[in-house]
């Protein structure tokens, strides 16, 4: 195995740990620590962390409320809305329940023929997108770098 490699998988333990690796990956990660006992070693102790801290915080799910008030905006918009573009900078992360509010809120807004897209999304949360499958339904003309060429895109269509 080359150096970047196991570079590569070591910067996938925590996925791996969460359980949160497609299949393929995590069956690579799983023959990589037959062999690497420090990688083995790192994994078992992020599965002690993460066991703590999963007994130690309720689970909290995303308020519908935000799902409420995006749809609520667009039905109540003054002109037909056709694409509605988050601007996620802020955004550092996304967890599984997360993901899932954002399917829901993106089948609604499909429902209404709305399109959901992303503008200054960070690169750990379009990966953490793609490990819980979701690029399918999000995929690379989704994403904009910034706001202006988001709504540019959409002019474009118009």
């Amino acid at each position: 195995m080359t150096i970047d490699r196991h570079v590569d998988i070591a910067d996938a333990l925590e996925a791996y740990a969460l359980g949160q690796l497609p299949p393929h990956e995590s069956r690579e990660v799983d023959e990589h620590l037959r062999e690497c006992a420090t990688c083995a070693q790192e994994v078992r102790e992020l599965a002690a962390v993460l066991s703590g801290i999963g007994e130690s915080v309720p689970p909290v799910a995303p308020s519908s409320a935000l799902r409420q008030r995006v749809l609520a905006a667009v039905a109540s918009s003054p002109t037909p809305v056709r694409w509605l573009v988050v601007a996620a900078e802020p955004v550092t992360s996304i967890d599984v329940t997360a993901a899932d509010a954002l399917c829901e809120l993106d089948d609604s807004l499909r429902a209404s023929g709305v399109r959901l897209c992303f503008a200054e999304m960070k690169s750990p949360v379009m990966e953490k997108l793609e490990r819980f499958g979701l690029m399918s339904r999000f995929d690379d003309t989704t994403f904009f770098p910034t706001i202006d060429e988001a709504v540019s895109a959409f002019v474009a269509t118009v």
